[in-house]
């Protein structure tokens, strides 16, 4: 019999689900911080705060940390960020289409520069991964 405060168990899906979240949140946030390092002295962007280094280390860092629930036995509250991760990139990624800005080096992928397409596949990635996490929690999977 499982405590109350005992972690689900993860099916094959829901595994593959955490795993490929957690690859994909350590791949974007390594693109952040190598972007960083590669040029340490400079902000991003002098005339936008929001993407400093500072700004990109400490996004990069929530997003690694939130990989790491998403690894670990605690991979429900993984979970529950990840969705909230994927509802706040939504949020501002649907600001700057909004507005009219250019997403050309937002600061999402660091200095890298992806195609919208890329911008799409990772928030829908998360919101859909996120919400099958949620589900499998509530199920007890």
């Amino acid at each position: 019999m499982r405590s109350a405060h005992a972690e689900p168990r993860a099916d094959l899906l829901t595994t593959a689900t955490r795993w490929s979240i957690a690859g994909l949140l350590v791949a974007v946030a390594a693109t952040k911080v190598r972007s960083v390092l590669v040029n340490p002295w400079s902000p991003f962007d002098p005339g936008d705060p929001l993407r400093s280094g500072d700004v990109l280390c400490a996004v990069a860092g929530l997003e690694l940390m939130v990989a790491c629930a998403l690894m670990s036995r605690r991979w429900v509250l993984g979970g529950k960020l990840a969705f909230l991760l994927g509802l706040t990139f939504a949020l501002v990624f649907s600001v700057i289409v909004a507005s009219g800005l250019p997403l050309e080096s937002c600061g999402c992928f660091g200095r890298l520069d992806p195609p919208v397409s890329v911008h799409y596949a990772v928030m829908f990635g998360l919101l859909l991964g996120g919400r099958h996490l949620l589900m499998s929690s509530e199920r007890g999977s």
